[in-house]
């Protein structure tokens, strides 16, 4: 039984987990995205955990006991450090590339007038 349950956490660790928070660098941060990450975790890990048996009596288990039993740090702060991690990266870069111009807000250059060519 402790091997399964390894085994689940180690996929939702390295799978499920990486395609809930894919581009989470460039998200904009507000609470809705980060109450339905959570959300998300939740069911994910009580999928894994399971419910609690006292009593010939199945009962739900609550966040607390499933945080307890998880020891990893939420998908809230992964996705977090994801985006520390870019900005990181694009700080670096030289003024003059576009990422940093499009972050800083300083774009150089004008546009050309009128439509946009076609294809």
């Amino acid at each position: 039984m402790r091997h399964l349950l390894k085994f689940k956490k180690k996929i939702y660790k390295t799978k499920t987990r990486p395609v809930d928070t894919y581009g989470s660098e460039v998200w904009k941060e507000n609470k809705k995205e980060k109450h339905s990450l959570e959300i998300f975790e939740q069911i994910m890990l009580r999928k894994i955990y399971g419910g609690n048996k006292v009593d010939n009596v199945w009962l739900r288990r609550t966040n607390v006991e499933i945080n307890k039993f998880c020891r990893e740090p939420s998908i809230k702060t992964v996705a977090r450090a994801q985006r520390i991690r870019l900005l990181e990266h694009v700080a670096r870069l030289t003024d003059e590339r576009p990422t940093k111009q499009v972050l800083t807000g300083k774009i150089t250059g004008r546009r050309r007038r009128g439509r946009p060519p076609t294809k």
